[in-house]
């Protein structure tokens, strides 16, 4: 069944994102603090594939993606779960932080990305006044 089996690699690939302790973790370069599981990434990556309107693996393939410093993939990741879901607060909530964590903005655009992330997190609020 393809919905179990995306369940499963969703699953899956959610634990290994944040298992601290799992074998194939291996730092990142940027930030060697966090560490990334590249099984996390696949396992999740065929979960959104198989169901690709279903937002948590999307949002979760965003979050391996951050903790990789691969931000251009985990800001696309955000925006596909938001357009099938524009009240995704847990995307809108990760898409307002990740924008603005862009090493390549050039100073005359931080002024946009800020307002947009403003944006983004105001969203995310009005759409769940008691999500911490």
């Amino acid at each position: 069944n393809k919905d179990l089996k995306a369940e499963y690699f969703y699953l899956k690939g959610k634990a290994l994102d944040y298992s601290s302790d799992s074998s194939t973790t291996v730092p990142t370069i940027k930030n060697p603090q966090l560490a990334t599981c590249n099984k996390a990434e696949e396992y999740l990556s065929k979960a959104s594939k198989l169901k690709p309107f279903w937002n948590e693996p999307l949002n979760a393939l965003g979050h391996v993606y951050w903790k990789k410093w691969d931000f251009e993939n985990s800001i696309l990741c955000y925006k596909k779960s938001i357009e099938e879901n524009p009240n995704d607060k847990i995307a809108l909530r990760c898409l307002s932080m990740v924008i603005r964590m862009q090493d390549d903005i050039k100073a005359e655009d931080k002024p946009a990305i800020w307002k947009e992330s403003i944006d983004l997190a105001t969203k995310a609020v009005s759409v769940d006044l008691n999500d911490p």
